[in-house]
């Protein structure tokens, strides 16, 4: 995998793929990793939620981005 470190605008989110309902938001540079066979990027993300705060693997077409 390639690292790319991406700018992300204030208010890219995606839900929590564990809790579902708190949105992570993502904004700023973030280190992404490329995968060589399809070419997606993803991000590890951790949701903000004391109860939750899991940490994921996100691809960058989950996101809604802005």
């Amino acid at each position: 995998m390639i690292e790319e470190t991406v700018n992300y605008r204030i208010g890219t989110n995606v839900h929590c793929k564990v809790c579902k309902d708190q949105k992570i938001f993502v904004s700023g540079p973030i280190l992404t990793k490329i995968s060589d066979p399809d070419g997606l990027r993803y991000l590890v993300l951790k949701c903000p939620s004391p109860a939750c705060g899991q940490v994921k693997t996100y691809e960058e077409n989950e996101l809604e981005i802005h």
